[in-house]
C-alpha cells in the first residue's frame, strides 16, 4: 500500500522545515555550553512539538487502515519524534523522507506551483516558520549579550524568550529590557522583523474573515437570484395558461371558416 498522500501540501512543507530547524537545534545543543542558551532551544522545540503533533494526528485520521499506517508504515515513529524530548528528534527524520520523496518527484517547479497555487496559505505558514526561528535565535542572542552585565534583568531562559516574544509582537510590558548595546542592536532587529512577521499573520486572518463574510454574502446573493428566477418562471406559466384558456373562445366568437359574417 503506498503512502496516504501522495501530493505534498503547503503543511508538509511546513513540517519538513520543521524537521530540518529540529534537527538543527540537536547539533547547537551538542555545541553551545550555556546552560541558560541550550535551555531556550529546549523551550522552543516543547513549544513547535505542537505542530508534530497535529500532522500525526492529521495523518492518522486520513489514513484508510488507522493500524495499517501506524505500524507498517511506522506511524508510531511520527509520534515519538512529537514529543518534546531531544533524543526522540531523531525519529523526524523517518517524517523528513517520508515528505521528501513526493517532494523529489514533482521537483523544485511543482513546489513552487503547489505554493503559488496556496498563496496565502504560504505566506502564513513562511511567516510563522520564521517568527520561531526570529524568537529562538534572539532569544540566544540577548542572552549571550546581557549576561556579563550587572546591570542586566534578562538572566534565564524564559525571561528570554518572554522578552523576544512580547518585543515580537510589538507589545512590549517593559518588565525585561536589554541594557546593552549589543542587547539593543538584538531588539531593534527583533522589532523590526516582527512588524513585518506579524503583518502577515494579522492579514491572513483578517482576508480569512473578509473572505467568509464575503462567500456568505454571496451566497445570499445566489439564493436570492434563484429565488427570482423562480418567481418569474412562475409568471411566465401563468401567462401561458391564461394564453391558454382564452384561445377557444376566440375561435367561438371569429365564426367557421369559410362562413364570413355578412
Amino acid at each position: 500500500m503506498s503512502e496516504q498522500r501522495t501530493k505534498p501540501t503547503t503543511f508538509d512543507l511546513f513540517i519538513l522545515a520543521l524537521s530540518v530547524f529540529s534537527l538543527v537545534n540537536i547539533i547547537l545543543l551538542l555545541v553551545i555550553s550555556n546552560e541558560q542558551i541550550r535551555n531556550v532551544v529546549l523551550i522552543v522545540d516543547a513549544v513547535w512539538s505542537i505542530a508534530f503533533l497535529a500532522d500525526f494526528s492529521l495523518r492518522l485520521h486520513r489514513a484508510p487502515t488507522k493500524s495499517f499506517y501506524f505500524f507498517s508504515q511506522r506511524g508510531w515513529l511520527d509520534l515519538i519524534g512529537s514529543l518534546p524530548f531531544p533524543l526522540f528528534r531523531l525519529a523526524r527524520i523517518l517524517r523528513m523522507l517520508r515528505i521528501y520523496r513526493p517532494l523529489r518527484r514533482i521537483g523544485g517547479k511543482g513546489i513552487w506551483r503547489q505554493a503559488a497555487a496556496d498563496r496565502a496559505g504560504s505566506a502564513l505558514l513562511t511567516a510563522i516558520f520564521l517568527t520561531i526561528i526570529v524568537v529562538q535565535y534572539a532569544s540566544m542572542a540577548i542572552l549571550w549579550a546581557e549576561q556579563n552585565d550587572p546591570k542586566a534583568n534578562i538572566h534565564t531562559a524564559s525571561d528570554a524568550v518572554w522578552w523576544s516574544y512580547v518585543t515580537i509582537t510589538s507589545v512590549g510590558y517593559g518588565d525585561r529590557y536589554p541594557v546593552t548595546n549589543t542587547g539593543r542592536l538584538v531588539g531593534i532587529a527583533l522589532l523590526s522583523s516582527g512588524v513585518g512577521l506579524f503583518a502577515v499573520i494579522t492579514g491572513f486572518l483578517a482576508n480569512a474573515f473578509l473572505s467568509r463574510k464575503r462567500d456568505i454574502d454571496a451566497s445570499r446573493s445566489q439564493v436570492s437570484f434563484d429565488e427570482k428566477l423562480r418567481e418569474l418562471d412562475g409568471l411566465i406559466e401563468s401567462l401561458r395558461s391564461l394564453s391558454t384558456s382564452q384561445s377557444p373562445t376566440t375561435e367561438a366568437e371569429s365564426g367557421p371558416p369559410g362562413n364570413p359574417t355578412k
